[in-house]
């Protein structure tokens, strides 16, 4: 076997190998009624993951994945621990905290239901209810 065909052959071993890289949506509404949005996309890993974000508040909107008009932010810092998951966005330069997560779940049988927190510092609060994984 030639070194190409062997590196194939390894490259296709290992991929086929690895667990699949699942993802989900967590989507929250305010429950205030005010029109603040937030939708993460988190993968399924063993730790919290999230892999983008969109707030909505008013009319404006901040995004790990920005588009026209919309703010750019990041993940500052995020954690989960089954009951509570947490998480702060920050500017792109990491100057100040512009939106802070704070989630309350619960599960019993077949019933799962997230609430709690969406803060725009400086600006607003919004109690949010959630649903996805």
């Amino acid at each position: 076997m030639n070194k190409s065909a062997l590196f194939l052959a390894l490259t296709l071993s290992i991929a086929t190998a690895l667990p699949a890289r699942a993802t989900g949506d967590i989507d929250c509404k305010a429950v205030d009624g005010s029109d603040a949005e937030l939708t993460l996309n988190i993968g399924t890993l063993p730790v919290l993951n999230i892999l983008a974000a969109t707030i909505v508040v008013n009319d404006t909107v901040w995004s790990t994945n920005p588009g026209k008009g919309e703010i750019e932010i990041i993940v500052g810092q995020a954690a989960e621990d089954g009951n509570l998951l947490i998480a702060d966005f920050t500017d792109t330069n990491v100057l100040g905290i512009v939106a802070s997560l704070r989630l309350l779940q619960a599960d019993a049988r077949d019933d799962f239901v997230r609430a709690g927190t969406l803060e725009i510092t400086g600006t607003s609060a919004h109690g949010m209810l959630c649903v996805g994984p």
